[in-house]
């Protein structure tokens, strides 16, 4: 007897055998019950979801010549049943859609109608990728599709129902095939092993349903070929090798690289993995999957339900996230799928992986906008009430995770901690106001060489290049902005929408200064710097609302410079 692949060997032959579609089995159920089955179906949904093994069920159960009035299911024993499982039946007709797509056909299809079945009571016409058909053989099915003989039912599959004409869907019954769950899967792939008697472990057998993407003929078949390369006997290592897909090992050294920002074990692991010969488009989308997961294993009180992972991986990626902030991991998103829409068609995806994954290990921590317009609220609210700024300012604390939590030196190697320095060293000075007033009257009366937006513009390249002397990530972000505008010392500079996260990593203090520092290199003239993105940046109506409401003092216009604020007075 020649060999049956599993996909053919373990296809449902009763509705009860249907994965994964419980809501059109039931309806089905319900119909041939209650003699209530239309006259056409229309089975939507993506490939291996079971649409043609559920027609040719349904097929069975209307021409089974055992089956009784109330009976759901086909005997599969008769020879109706058998004829129709091997696909040689003359009351059931299978159509390839792609192949007998012409006008020509259907028309051979509409004089075929007319006769009766051999021995079955309907003729069925199950017509595959229905979608392929032209518009004139659509137009030529429509009156028969309408009004049927009696004797004659249309079973039509498709995997692009946008492109079956209205007047066609609208003369069916639509069941929609969901995409299989990979828990769903996996028990399938384990059931099959053991009859088989295959040796998989669960992890196995998981890996194999998850690169089925839904697909449970897929994951047969990829069980099928494990099963031949590994003799009966299937390993993690097996399967790696099959499906060319990175172990979840290297994923997680890699997400424990980035949280260190560290370059070299980064740079390390992706050589290994382009060593190994893996597909590097695979291995960014597999990378931007677990920062995905980690992502909603942060914020989902039950992340089991919206990752498609083993329970003990779920609890690795949840020690994970206590790692990160949800703005660190929104930042490392966007750049991750940033990069998949560059080497989507990239010669040498390589270049953009090194890149993307260099600037990820450059990144400075995430500091939420909210709190520095908080912050900010807070030094205006002491103003007004003449009293002593609060240093904490009752904000809650960057990081959540005690694995962070560390001496105070640590902390004001952080945004929070240098903004706090900031605060605190201008308290200090908040108590002498005759030397605030000296230091501010000083900066009015400096002088600066006048410097118009075309001279930046000309010398911004060597800006950059001198910014990247310094500090390359710095000088790569800014790469991605340019200048828009100069007024008096202040030169703006614009971020597209898309680079917003760019704009929030360069405007820290520290970065400002750099970049600030490399324009009075290039330019000879000392200017400060203010990033926008597309429209007005939030702290500066803020501050514009301050500013309006009378608040002009000294401390308002110290804490404008504190922050690298741009105050924005009403002419007129």
């Amino acid at each position: 007897m020649s060999y049956i692949v599993f996909a053919r060997k373990y296809r449902p032959q009763i509705l009860d055998e249907v994965v994964g579609q419980d809501h059109v089995v039931q309806t089905l159920k319900n119909a041939i019950k209650e003699g209530r089955v239309a006259q056409s179906y229309l089975f939507v949904g993506s490939r291996g979801v079971g649409k043609t093994s559920t027609a040719r069920i349904l097929a069975k159960i209307l021409n089974c010549l055992q089956r009784k009035e109330k009976d759901i299911e086909p005997c599969n024993v008769c020879d109706s049943c058998r004829e129709i499982a091997e696909g040689i039946s003359f009351d059931v007709l299978e159509i390839d859609g792609a192949s007998n797509r012409r006008i020509d056909e259907i028309r051979n299809l509409r004089e075929n109608v007319k006769f009766k079945p051999t021995y079955g009571k309907y003729k069925i016409y199950i017509i595959d990728e229905v979608h392929m058909l032209t518009t004139e053989a659509f137009n030529a099915l429509l009156k028969t599709l309408e009004e049927p003989p009696v004797h004659v039912k249309f079973i039509f599959a498709t995997t692009e129902p946008h492109l079956v004409l209205p007047t066609i869907v609208s003369r069916c019954q639509r069941f929609n095939f969901r995409r299989i769950p990979t828990r769903v899967i996996a028990e399938t792939i384990k059931d099959i092993a053991k009859k088989e008697k295959i040796k998989a472990k669960e992890e196995i057998a998981f890996a194999i349903a998850k690169s089925a993407d839904g697909s449970l003929r897929d994951a047969e078949s990829v069980l099928d070929q494990l099963a031949s390369y590994s003799n009966g006997n299937i390993t993690i290592e097996a399967t790696e090798e099959v499906l060319g897909f990175t172990k979840e090992e290297t994923y997680l050294t890699l997400v424990d690289a980035l949280e260190r920002k560290d370059s070299q074990k980064v740079l390390t692991s992706l050589q290994g993995v382009i060593a190994e010969g893996k597909d590097l488009r695979q291995f960014n989308k597999g990378l931007l999957q677990i920062f995905r997961d980690i992502l909603m294993t942060k914020t989902t009180k039950s992340p089991e339900k919206m990752i498609e992972r083993l329970p003990e991986s779920i609890k690795e990626l949840q020690k994970k996230g206590t790692l990160f902030t949800v703005e660190d991991l929104l930042y490392i998103i966007t750049i991750l799928q940033n990069l998949l829409n560059q080497i989507r068609y990239a010669s040498s995806p390589q270049i953009y992986t090194e890149i993307a994954l260099v600037k990820l290990t450059s990144r400075e921590e995430m500091v939420p906008l909210e709190m520095l317009i908080d912050r900010l609220d807070g030094l205006k609210n002491e103003n007004d009430k003449g009293g002593t700024i609060s240093t904490t300012m009752n904000m809650p604390s960057l990081h959540s995770h005690q694995e962070r939590e560390s001496s105070q030196s640590k902390d004001i190697q952080s945004p929070e901690g240098r903004i706090q320095q900031k605060v605190e060293g201008y308290l200090k000075t908040q108590q002498q106001p005759d030397k605030i007033d000296t230091a501010i009257e000083a900066s009015e009366q400096k002088q600066t060489k006048s410097i118009t937006l075309t001279m930046i513009e000309e010398q911004w390249t060597n800006i950059l290049n001198e910014v990247k002397k310094k500090r390359m990530s710095l000088g790569v972000f800014l790469s991605e902005a340019e200048p828009i505008d100069v007024e008096e010392d202040v030169l703006v500079v614009g971020f597209p929408s898309e680079f917003a996260f760019h704009k929030e990593t360069v405007a820290t203090i520290d970065n400002k200064r750099s970049v600030e520092a490399a324009i009075e290199n290039i330019m000879k003239t000392p200017l400060r710097i203010s990033y926008v993105v597309t429209k007005k940046d939030v702290r500066e109506e803020v501050l514009d609302a301050a500013l309006d409401n009378g608040h002009h003092s000294k401390i308002v216009e110290s804490a404008v410079n504190i922050f690298h604020g741009k105050p924005v007075r009403k002419r007129g």
